[in-house]
């Protein structure tokens, strides 16, 4: 609650802050992102939650095809409570004024001749925000449902779908809120470590806090063991040997099935899947302690996103240095 008052962003931080949105929003609707985030939010709620009856993939999969479908009217109550902002939740005073006189505008009727002509587009868009708005939905509402059936309370029942990873909480710092603003993702990178170490150290807000550690480690230790036996099927096939640094950081690669690979989630991934299979590799594979270490700084400044150089003057920065910070490599030489 305290954050709601914080300093609005100056002129200049809104202007430099345009680029990221943009990219922000082209990302998070793009039907390639939404899939993933499916698969990738399944088992993150899976680790970090802890509850019970959730089938990592599967449960996630099916109750975003309710949402989006709108066969699963349940969504609403999460909506209605205020929960599904989506991954871009700006939370600021002129946000929320645009968001609400455009619909105003929309239910009055006033349409202009430019918003009829591109009406198809808008459509279009409105189509790929809801699919979006659908998957950062689908984990929260498996949650939700969880806990209702497990306590009958409501209240704690949205509030733990909140908390599945909790966008809306940006702080009072004004260094960090504008760092939020012109880097991409930062804000959500920064709520995905917050949760990764309350849920490990048992610091949720929660009477189920302590089993909520305790499935957190057992799960996580099952995806660290799942590691070494991955690497050690896999390390020897076409399609893995073929795969760039960057595919194995970033999917489970499937051998003998094309191009399928399963993305695999954020921080829990490159905690117990891309750090373990990289430290296997330097032990028993072809790989390097260089290797290592290049792995380390692209999770660093890629997945974790501990880049501090805004969007809008990365590319820039990145051509003037001829190297790029995710790739970890020169971009010509």
């Amino acid at each position: 609650m305290k954050a709601m008052d914080a300093p609005q962003n100056t002129m200049l931080v809104e202007f430099l802050s345009k680029p990221a949105q943009f990219l922000r929003e082209m990302v998070t609707r793009d039907p390639a992102f939404i899939g993933a985030s499916v698969l990738r939010e399944s088992l993150s709620t899976w680790v970090t939650t802890g509850r019970k009856g959730i089938i990592p993939l599967v449960t996630n999969a099916k109750t975003f095809a309710g949402i989006a479908t709108e066969m699963d009217p349940t969504y609403k109550k999460l909506v209605n409570a205020g929960i599904g902002s989506g991954y871009d939740f700006k939370g600021d005073i002129d946000a929320n004024a645009q968001m609400f006189e455009k619909e105003i505008q929309e239910k009055a009727g006033r349409v202009s001749k430019i918003q009829k002509t591109v009406m198809p587009l808008t459509k279009a868009w409105q189509m790929l925000d809801k699919y979006s708005t659908a998957a950062d939905l689908a984990p929260r509402e498996t949650v939700y449902k969880k806990v209702l059936e497990e306590t009958g309370n409501e209240a704690e029942a949205v509030y733990q779908a909140l908390e599945v990873i909790n966008f809306s909480r940006k702080g009072r710092g004004a260094f960090v809120r504008t760092l939020s603003s012109l880097i991409p993702f930062f804000n959500a990178r920064l709520q995905g470590l917050d949760l990764l170490y309350r849920a490990g150290f048992g610091q949720m807000a929660s009477e189920y806090a302590v089993n909520q550690q305790k499935a957190f480690w057992i799960r996580s230790s099952f995806i660290l063991a799942s590691t070494a036996a991955y690497v050690s099927l896999v390390k020897d096939t076409e399609e893995y040997e073929n795969a760039s640094d960057e595919e194995r950081d970033n999917y489970w690669i499937l051998p003998g099935a094309g191009n399928l690979k399963i993305p695999i989630p954020f921080e829990i991934g490159v905690l117990f899947k891309v750090l373990p299979e990289r430290i296997y590799d330097s032990y028993f594979g072809e790989g390097t302690p260089q290797d290592l270490r290049d792995a380390i700084k692209r999770n660093l400044a890629g997945t974790l996103m501990f880049n501090p150089i805004p969007q809008a003057i990365l590319p820039l920065a990145e051509v003037g240095m001829n190297y790029s910070i995710f790739l970890s490599r020169d971009i010509v030489g």
